[in-house]
């Protein structure tokens, strides 16, 4: 049996593609609503097959966490409301499963609404990686991550290792829960002919990018500082000088500004000082 899962909150139209996406390839459908007021989970609930759980209190990760408790299969599809399955997608990552017992999460090789690729997958994060990332110098690695927008898990993989991390924001929580699978003995891939559309939050991100910079970077010192107790002042160290620099370079931008007497230019430069400033001593 195979459950979808669906945390959402004002998604609108999205999750109304995405229901009708996935649920001819699933044995139930879980809706996971924040409280929203535009009416998608209760068209959402007009379908056979879908059930509606509403839980204003409780944030994304909580309710995912919830959507895991709450599914009757032992295979759970994992979406976003703004991730939609293509036709066969669901069938392959449970062959998959099924095949590879070891294999914990599969996730689907992810397009955008244009058809260009996204990032399905990538190497898990480690102290070193993100030394080399705050240097500038290139991180690869194989497959250790995989994002949980379109994913096929093993409903009890991820019970056992606690589920999702509510701690975390938007940022970091598939990067850790990969983590925390690997360490029990699992491992996480994606399946390239498994595909899915991926709407992804560039509008949130290009809505206001110094708050979303702000976030990430504040989400990326929460893990290091999880999973490297010790020694995870080794990144924090240079970071705050990179971000100290840059902050200076946004603050000059600003009096440069001022004096053009360009507002909007002052305001975003007084927004990427504050934010660089903000992740400097998370």
């Amino acid at each position: 049996m195979i459950s979808a899962i669906v945390p959402t909150y004002q998604s609108g139209s999205l999750l109304d593609r995405c229901v009708d996406a996935a649920l001819p390839f699933v044995d139930e459908l879980i809706v996971l609503d924040g409280g929203s007021s535009d009416g998608a989970p209760q068209r959402a609930a007009a379908f056979d097959g879908v059930r509606v759980v509403v839980e204003p209190s409780l944030g994304p990760h909580e309710r995912l966490n919830l959507g895991l408790r709450e599914a009757r299969g032992e295979r759970v599809l994992i979406l976003n409301d703004d991730a939609f399955v293509d036709p066969g997608t669901v069938a392959r990552l449970a062959s998959v499963l099924a095949a590879r017992p070891s294999v914990a999460l599969a996730g689907a090789s992810l397009r955008g609404l244009d058809g260009a690729p996204q990032k399905s997958g990538g190497p898990v994060r480690t102290l070193g990686a993100e030394l080399r990332w705050v240097v500038g110098l290139p991180v690869a690695g194989e497959i250790g991550m995989v994002p949980l927008c379109c994913v096929l898990a093993d409903r009890r993989a991820l019970l056992d290792v606690g589920g999702v991390d509510e701690s975390f924001g938007f940022y970091f929580d598939d990067e850790d829960i990969c983590r925390r699978l690997a360490a029990a003995g699992r491992t996480v891939i994606v399946d390239s002919e498994a595909t899915a559309i991926h709407v992804g939050g560039g509008a949130t991100r290009a809505r206001d990018p110094a708050a979303w910079f702000r976030r990430f970077q504040r989400a990326r010192v929460l893990y290091l500082r999880k999973h490297y107790p010790r020694s995870w002042r080794l990144f924090a160290v240079p970071w705050a000088a990179r971000a100290c620099v840059h902050a200076a370079a946004w603050a000059a931008r600003g009096v440069v500004a001022r004096g053009r007497g360009d507002a909007a230019a002052v305001r975003e430069a007084r927004a990427w000082t504050e934010a660089f400033l903000d992740t400097v001593a998370p």
